[in-house]
């Protein structure tokens, strides 16, 4: 890289484009000059020469001599580029500034926003995209506990797709339980699941009787549930809460069913 390359590439970064650099560069060698001389010596077409040295004398840096024909001259380096560095300061306070205000508001409107989820809501959550984000903030947040019933392939599917996700949520001391309707190839995640009880408070155990619907409940604090039966709850809309009366309801159940699963799943639930 040419040393003109790296001084035009430097005044770039001080807020002059190319073309600025080079003619700013090309008259602070010169001395003073015409613009036929500048347009010569910096192979810049004549027309745009006139256009670009007029933008240098509004940022101060050019001056023009009247004279016959005119002439220009650059305001020398030494006094060219401290100005350059007070005006990039002064625009970067301005933008440090503007980013500040900014994120006032934003935490104003976060503050807001924390105001209404401590209200009960219900919020159906579109399938597919929309529900797996969803879940994957939900989980996220989650700062104490986890449970969940799901068939055997939403576990699988969740094993191995987010394995990352639930170490980080393990690791930081949230317990998870499961209750997982049948498994047909254990061996498919038998090593993850080793991996996560090992890491923290992480239990699976499994019923043998079709759930009514995929249930999830954070922090007893909110719950997403599928409103129809399905292996693939993403596949479906799912209905998102955070009231209270309704979250007790699905802990209830959750705790009822904890309590009728099977840890060993060749062992199958009688019921009467």
């Amino acid at each position: 890289m040419s040393s003109r390359h790296e001084d035009i590439q430097a005044l770039t970064k001080l807020g002059l484009t190319v073309l600025q650099a080079k003619i700013y560069l090309t008259l602070a060698k010169s001395g003073r000059t015409t613009i036929k001389t500048i347009s010569q010596a910096s192979e810049i077409d004549r027309s745009d020469v006139y256009r670009i040295v007029s933008k240098l004398q509004e940022k101060g840096l050019v001056e023009k001599m009247i004279t016959a024909p005119n002439t220009f001259k650059a305001m020398p380096i030494h006094d060219g580029l401290p100005m350059l560095l007070r005006r990039k300061a002064e625009e970067y306070n301005e933008i440090e500034a503007k980013a500040k205000e900014l994120l006032q508001k934003y935490e104003k409107n976060n503050e807001k926003e924390i105001l209404q989820r401590d209200e009960s809501q219900f919020i159906l959550v579109p399938k597919k995209e929309a529900a797996r984000r969803k879940f994957a903030n939900a989980i996220e947040n989650t700062q104490v506990s986890c449970d969940m019933i799901l068939h055997w392939e939403c576990f699988r599917y969740g094993m191995m797709e987010d394995t990352e996700t639930w170490k980080k949520t393990v690791e930081k001391g949230v317990k998870i339980r499961f209750v997982v309707y049948k498994s047909e190839d254990e061996k498919a995640v038998s090593r993850i699941v080793q991996i996560l009880k090992k890491k923290g408070s992480f239990k699976v155990r499994y019923i043998f009787t079709p759930p009514p619907a995929t249930i999830s409940i954070f922090d007893k604090k909110e719950t997403i549930i599928t409103i129809s039966p399905t292996p693939h709850p993403r596949e479906a809309p799912n209905l998102w809460s955070n009231n209270p009366s309704l979250i007790a309801i699905f802990q209830d159940y959750f705790e009822l069913t904890w309590r009728a699963s099977k840890e060993n799943k060749h062992k199958k639930i009688i019921t009467t």
